[in-house]
């Protein structure tokens, strides 16, 4: 018997199961009865994940940006300074930051698309 069948035949079974349910008719059981063979059902056919989301954080976001950021705190010298030493000493890190953040992006974006295609290659 194939994945899809066992699939179908446990919705039936878990409605089946509701009958008592519909003979009532109360709309608002219903509902909750079929939202939660439904949400049951998806949960076996599709599996569940836990994810700690408690903090959100960018894809892209690495070490490596994160040591050059903060090493981009010159700016913080050139405004006790003055100089035009330090300003360029800042630009210049600033230039590395920018490069760095755009090409995390860009790797980003194609671990992203590459699992996309991974996905919809497996299904």
């Amino acid at each position: 018997m194939g994945k899809e069948k066992r699939n179908i035949m446990s919705v039936d079974r878990r409605l089946g199961n509701l009958e008592y349910i519909w003979k009532r008719g109360v709309i608002k059981v219903m509902w909750i009865a079929f939202k939660e063979v439904l949400h049951n059902s998806a949960k076996e056919v599709c599996g569940t994940i836990r994810s700690d989301n408690a903090r959100k954080q960018t894809a892209w976001w690495n070490k490596e940006l994160e040591e050059q950021v903060k090493m981009k705190k010159a700016w913080r010298k050139y405004l006790s300074s003055r100089t035009l030493e330090v300003h360029e000493e800042y630009k210049i890190q600033r230039k590395k930051v920018k490069e760095v953040v755009i090409k995390s992006k860009q790797m980003s974006w194609e671990a992203f698309g590459n699992s996309v295609e991974n996905a919809t290659a497996a299904n």
